[in-house]
C-alpha cells in the first residue's frame, strides 16, 4: 500500500523501494503469488520509466515461479514481457510473448485485460511493418473496449489506429481515428445540447438549457456568455439542431482566430540559442511533455538540452534522465544545486557556450496559489533573461484538459505572474469535456498550441482549431 501511495505522489524510486521490502518478505514468508505479484509491480514501474532491460529482469523472474500458483498473473507477466521487448525493439520476442499472453487472457476470459494486449500487439505489428495484423488487432481491441464500455480505452486505440493509417498513406482515415480519440468530448457537450432540443426548433426555454451545458462544459463565463449572446441573437430566426450547431461551431472558431496566428506555432530563434521555460502543477504532465519536446525537435535535427529545474522533487530529475536518454538529448542537473534559479542561469550559459539549438528549462511543480512559489518562477524567468536578453523565447504553461475549471484559473493566474506564451492541453484523449481549450483562449486570450492526445512520443500534436472544433460539435 505505501508503494501504491508513492506511485501516487509520482516518487518512482521510494515506490520501488517498498516493492522491493514486501518482495523480500513475500520470499520469506514463502509466498510465490505475493513473490509474482511484487516482481510485476516492479517490472511495471521500470516500463513506467522507460527502463525496460531493468523490467524485463524481474519480469524473468516471474516467469521462474509456477503459472498455477496465480494463471492471471502469470498473463499479466507475459503481456509486460511483450512490452519489454517491445521497447528494446525487439519485436519477434514481443509479438510471440504477446500472443501467449493473449492466449492467456482469453482462457481466462479476462476481456479488458486482452483488449490492451491486443493493443500492444497491434503496436508491435506496426513496427514490424504488418499492417494487415495490426488493423486485425486493433480493430477486435476496440470492438471489446465498445462492448466493455470503455471510453478511456476506445480513445487509445483509436490513436494507434490513427498512426496506422498515417503510416499507410491514408490521411482521411487518420483524421477519422483522431476524431473518434475525441469522441467522449463531442458526446458530453453536443450529446448533452441535441438532448435539450425536444422538436425541430429551438426556443427560449431550451436556449437556457442549452446555456446549463455550456455552463458545465469547462469553457470558462466568458466564453458562455459569449456563445450565449451569439445564439441569443438568432432567436427571431427559425433554427434546427443543425443551424445551431454550425452557429457554435462559426463562434468557436472564430474564438480561436481571435488569438493572433503567428502565436499558433513555438518560436524557434533562427540563429543563436532558443530557450523555451515550462511551467505547471504537479500531476499536469509537465514533465513527459518535455520529454516528448525534446524528442519531436531532435528528430527535426536540432541539438537540445533539457534543464532539470524542478529542484524540488527527486522523483522529477530522474524521469527527465529517462526522458533524455530515450530522446538521445543532452540533460543539464547539475549535483547538490537546490536553486532553480541557478539552475537554470547556469543552463542558459552551457547551452550558449556548447551551441545547442534548444533548451527547455524545467521547472517545479507550483501550485498557483502559493505567493512565494510563484515569485521563485518570476526569478528563475528573471536570470535567464541576464544570460541572453531575449529569454525565455516561450514561457509554456502544460495544463491537465481534465481539470476543468482549475485548468482556466491556473492559466489565468500563471499568465499574470509570468506572461505565459501558449499552453499544451495533456490528456485530451480522456477528457469528457474538453471546452478547457476554447476557455482558454476566449477567457485567457492564450493561444493552445499543442495537445496531447495518448503516450507516445507522435501524440503530442500540433493544435490545429479546425480539427478540434470539428471534433467535439
Amino acid at each position: 500500500n505505501l508503494a501504491i501511495v508513492y506511485g501516487y505522489l509520482g516518487d518512482h524510486v521510494s515506490s520501488i523501494e517498498s516493492y522491493l521490502q514486501s518482495l523480500e518478505v513475500a520470499r520469506q514468508i514463502g509466498s510465490r503469488q505475493a513473490e509474482m505479484k511484487a516482481l510485476i509491480n516492479i517490472a511495471t514501474l521500470y516500463l513506467e520509466q522507460s527502463k525496460p532491460a531493468e523490467a524485463l529482469d524481474y519480469l524473468q523472474q516471474s516467469m521462474s515461479l509456477n503459472p498455477d500458483d496465480d494463471p492471471h498473473t502469470h498473463a499479466i507477466a507475459l503481456s509486460n514481457i511483450a512490452r519489454a521487448y517491445s521497447a528494446l525493439k525487439d519485436y519477434p520476442q514481443a509479438l510471440e510473448h504477446g500472443l501467449q499472453g493473449l492466449a492467456m487472457m482469453e482462457h481466462l476470459e479476462d476481456a479488458a485485460s486482452a483488449s490492451y494486449v491486443l493493443d500492444e500487439l497491434g503496436n508491435i505489428n506496426l513496427h514490424l511493418g504488418d499492417y494487415a495484423q495490426a488493423l486485425k488487432h486493433l480493430q477486435r481491441g476496440l470492438e471489446i473496449k465498445q462492448d466493455i464500455g470503455d471510453p478511456k480505452g476506445q480513445a487509445e486505440t483509436q490513436l494507434l489506429l490513427a498512426r496506422l493509417f498515417e503510416l499507410q498513406g491514408s490521411s482521411k482515415d487518420a483524421i477519422h481515428a483522431l476524431q473518434e480519440a475525441l469522441a467522449q468530448t463531442q458526446k458530453s457537450l453536443w450529446g448533452r445540447m441535441a438532448a435539450s432540443l425536444s422538436g425541430t426548433t429551438f426556443d427560449r426555454n431550451q436556449l437556457e438549457s442549452i446555456e446549463e451545458v455550456l455552463y458545465t462544459s469547462d469553457l470558462g463565463p466568458k466564453t458562455v456568455q459569449r456563445l450565449f449572446s451569439s445564439l441569443e441573437s438568432k432567436l427571431t430566426q427559425t433554427l434546427n439542431g443543425e443551424d445551431l450547431k454550425q452557429a457554435l461551431r462559426k463562434e468557436m472558431l472564430e474564438i480561436f482566430l481571435n488569438v493572433k496566428a503567428d502565436d499558433s506555432q513555438f518560436k524557434i530563434v533562427p540563429d543563436g540559442l532558443t530557450v523555451w521555460m515550462v511551467v505547471g502543477v504537479n500531476g499536469a504532465g509537465k514533465t513527459t511533455t518535455i520529454g516528448k519536446l525534446a524528442s519531436q525537435l531532435q528528430q527535426q535535427g536540432k541539438k537540445v538540452m533539457i534543464a532539470a529545474g524542478d529542484t524540488f522533487r527527486a522523483a522529477a530529475d530522474a524521469q527527465l534522465k529517462v526522458w533524455s536518454e530515450r530522446a538521445n538529448v543532452e540533460i543539464f542537473s547539475p549535483e547538490n544545486v537546490k536553486d532553480p534559479s541557478a539552475v537554470a542561469f547556469e543552463s542558459v550559459n552551457k547551452a550558449q557556450a556548447k551551441g545547442f539549438d534548444v533548451l527547455i528549462v524545467d521547472t517545479a511543480g507550483r501550485l498557483h496559489t502559493q505567493t512565494n512559489l510563484m515569485e521563485e518562477l518570476k526569478k528563475i524567468k528573471r536570470v535567464m533573461g541576464k544570460v541572453n536578453s531575449t529569454a525565455p523565447h516561450e514561457v509554456v504553461l502544460v495544463l491537465d484538459a481534465n481539470s476543468g475549471q482549475n485548468a482556466l484559473i491556473q492559466a489565468e493566474q500563471f499568465h499574470q505572474a509570468l506572461g505565459v506564451t501558449g499552453v499544451i492541453l495533456t490528456k485530451m484523449d480522456g477528457s469528457a469535456k474538453g471546452g478547457v481549450a476554447i476557455g482558454v483562449a476566449c477567457d485567457v486570450g492564450l493561444p493552445v498550441k499543442m495537445i496531447g492526445v495518448g503516450e507516445a512520443v507522435e501524440d503530442l500534436r500540433p493544435f490545429s482549431p479546425q480539427d478540434f472544433v470539428d471534433s467535439i460539435l
